[in-house]
Parts: C-alpha cells; sequence; structure tokens
C-alpha cells in the first residue's frame, strides 16, 4: 500500500493530472449513456401508454340522474 501512494507521489503533475481527467471523462461518458438509455426507455414506455389510451378511450355512457333524494337525516 505504502508503495503505491509512494509511486503515485513520485509521478510528474501532468501524467497526474491527464490520469485524472481521463478517469471523469470514462465517468461522464458512462453517466450520459445511462441517461440516454433511461430517456429512451422513458419515451418508449409513454408511446407505448399513449397508444393505449387512444385505443381505449371510447366515450362512456352516462348512468343518468340518481332518484331516491339522498335519504340523509330527518
Amino acid at each position: 500500500m505504502l508503495e503505491v501512494i509512494q509511486k503515485r507521489r513520485t509521478k510528474k503533475v501532468e501524467v497526474r493530472d491527464a490520469t485524472r481527467e481521463a478517469a471523469l471523462r470514462g465517468i461522464k461518458e458512462r453517466i450520459k449513456k445511462t441517461k440516454d438509455e433511461n430517456k429512451a426507455k422513458k419515451a418508449e414506455v409513454m408511446a407505448k401508454t399513449q397508444k393505449a389510451q387512444t385505443k381505449g378511450s371510447l366515450p362512456k355512457a352516462s348512468k343518468g340522474p340518481k332518484i331516491g333524494g339522498g335519504g340523509g337525516k330527518q
């Protein structure tokens, strides 16, 4: 463990910065990729639900007014 720390310490600043930048770039690309995938899945689900809603959106027949006056307290 100590050897690893000493090796990193002796590296030049530019090398350390470049390594860090590459790692951050990789992480950002991964995050962007997962966001794009999630967005695509969400759009797909929304398209399916909208298709299902348009299919089943026939107007329902109304039941009409209730008869009997409510029957509350007398």
